[in-house]
């Protein structure tokens, strides 16, 4: 028997009560929950676990709108625990102007401020049941979005009011206090954290520059050779930062620190080609050890300053720590180099990464940085204890591919022409565009001639020939991963932590936000095209991989980890990255 379950606020009780004896009529084998008994809560339970297991136990979701139940943390609550468990959920207004969150706007509500007799709502309110009804028999083998379970809310108070009064309008939503004690501390501490900021990047740069002198006046002349990895010399264009008038203290703290730490970046590397100009019009000492010895330590202080410029690499490949021994063609292109090495690929991880320790990265047309993903085979699938994870089999690459250094951003994802129907929640320029619907990522990842990863790539991308649990290795490290966070922090800056990068240099494939795969979300075991083409169809589920900066579970962050989703969603933990194909040489 097919149930539901119904959130609603105790002020809109003789709405429900009515609203449940008319559904009832319309489908009559529907067991409908809700905390009245004998529908649901009896005494003598613990009555949140009461309300979880109904939950789960529901093929649809029914959350009845006002401003009390909007404003509820017991329906909050409930809603948190059926978006997680991915169950099909249907929004009824009961009452005018509510105000919604972002999640609940993005859903399609039923507007019933008349009444439950409304006969053009209640049709509506029928045909929408029996479609979610159908899609929740689809979609039984999604799993939860992220573990544990939705905890107890906390206690609040009794309603002051009752439906009951027509003469009292819906009040306005209130800020919560915790946002505004937040945005409190964000203005008294904004200049103080401005000038930290600005302190370590003059002392980055002061580091930099004690090295780069010493060796501009020692040793034997030496002319030293350099090549390209970007197709062309210019740099890339500045973007402009410039802060809108309409941003919270809070944002503009941010803003202004990236802006401070984009420019000294663009200063280190400039004054590193500076240095190899100067070596090589002079005629000043500089072997090829030094200049790769004094780029790694422009490379660390860039990384220190969480921001990646394209710098000129050299032509003399960083030596490998282990025993694999590529063969490489002798050639002055690095580009050219790094492919013909990655076709011949048959090492470890550490291979490769010994032959490029942040991976091999080119920049497109596009102004996108990709990294190199070489030839190589793996083992699919981690944890043979998880269903949709077992039999996994031997997945060979003969080709090698790129896929994006990060999640692609809110900045990049207007500047290239990215379509959303969602406004990104937790906005800011370095921060991955989310909210973006399977759809919108594909046609993004099209615009930019590029495609989604299948979920082999994105899973050989993270894990490696060695089938690394994490995407870092084999042991789970709390700080290598943007996770277990607050609604308050949501997302952060793409490639914040340089620690969790994968075998071959992307950032983020462990948290931030969930990923899209092009791949529909099929056991391993089926037999079925794993990338067939179904259109814009959306009674089909999309792979998702990564976890996100919601999840507080390390199982969740997992390479192997993998999830289902609802091509036509998009909630503030979902965003994605671009892979493409290696072009022929």
């Amino acid at each position: 028997m097919a149930q539901m379950f119904i959130s609603y606020s105790r002020v809109d009780t003789a709405f429900v009560e009515l609203f449940i004896r008319r559904l009832q009529r319309a489908f009559p084998d529907l067991k409908i929950w809700h905390d009245q008994a004998p529908h649901g809560l009896i005494g003598g339970g613990n009555w949140w676990n009461d309300i979880l297991a109904a939950i789960a136990a529901s093929d649809v979701f029914i959350y009845i709108l006002s401003n009390e139940s909007v404003s509820s943390l017991y329906c909050q609550a409930e809603f948190t625990e059926a978006r997680r468990l991915q169950k099909r959920i249907i929004t009824v207004q009961a009452r005018d102007r509510t105000e919604l969150t972002d999640d609940l706007d993005d859903i399609q509500f039923i507007n019933m401020k008349d009444g439950v007799d409304d006969t053009e709502a209640f049709a509506s309110l029928v045909a929408a049941v029996s479609l979610r009804l159908r899609e929740a028999q689809k979609y039984r083998h999604a799993r939860p979005l992220w573990k544990p379970a939705t905890p107890k809310p906390n206690k609040e108070a009794p309603p002051t009011r009752t439906a009951d009064a027509p003469d009292i309008s819906t009040p306005a939503l209130a800020k919560p206090t915790a946002e505004q004690e937040a945005l409190r501390l964000a203005r008294s501490g904004v200049r103080w954290q401005i000038i930290g900021v600005a302190l370590s990047v003059v002392l980055g740069l002061a580091a930099l520059a004690v090295p780069l002198l010493d060796r501009i006046g020692a040793g034997t002349p030496t002319t030293v050779a350099r090549a390209s990895v970007a197709p062309s010399e210019t740099p890339a264009p500045t973007r402009d930062l410039a802060l809108p008038a309409t941003l919270s203290s809070f944002e503009q703290l941010q803003t202004a620190q990236m802006q401070l730490t984009h420019s000294a970046a663009t200063q280190a590397a400039a004054d590193l080609n500076a240095t190899q100009d100067t070596i090589l019009s002079a005629n000043a000492t500089g072997t090829a050890q030094q200049i790769m010895a004094t780029e790694a330590a422009a490379q660390a202080t860039l990384l220190a300053l969480s921001w990646t410029p394209t710098l000129r690499p050299t032509n003399t490949p960083v030596p490998p720590t282990s025993t694999f021994t590529p063969t490489l063609t002798p050639t002055s292109d690095p580009l050219e180099a790094a492919l013909t090495t990655a076709r011949s690929f048959t090492g470890s991880n550490t291979d490769w990464q010994a032959l490029y320790r942040d991976g091999f990265q080119y920049t497109f047309e596009d102004d996108v940085t990709m990294v190199l993903v070489p030839a190589g085979s793996f083992t699919i699938g981690a944890n043979p204890q998880a269903d949709d994870e077992r039999n996994g089999s031997v997945i060979t690459f003969n080709e090698p591919f790129w896929i994006d250094l990060t999640e692609v951003t809110q900045v990049d994802f207007e500047r290239l022409g990215g379509e959303a129907v969602r406004a990104s929640s937790f906005t800011g320029t370095n921060r991955p565009v989310e909210r973006i619907t399977w759809f919108e990522a594909r046609d993004f990842c099209a615009r930019r001639g590029a495609r989604l990863p299948t979920e082999e790539e994105w899973e050989y991308a993270a894990r490696g020939p060695a089938a690394w649990d994490y995407p870092w290795g084999d042991t789970w490290n709390a700080s290598n991963a943007v996770w277990n966070r607050s609604i308050s922090q949501g997302t952060a800056n793409v490639g914040s932590i340089a620690a969790g990068r994968s075998w071959v240099g992307a950032f983020d494939l462990s948290g931030n936000v969930w990923e899209w795969a092009s791949s529909l979300y099929l056991p391993y075991s089926s037999t079925e095209n794993r990338e067939a083409d179904t259109g814009n169809s959306t009674n089909v589920l999309r792979v998702l991989r990564g976890g996100s900066w919601v999840n507080n579970n390390a199982d969740d962050l997992r390479a192997g980890d993998r999830n289902g989703f609802n091509p036509d969603s998009g909630i503030s933990s979902i965003g994605f990255r671009c892979a493409r194909p290696c072009a022929p040489l």
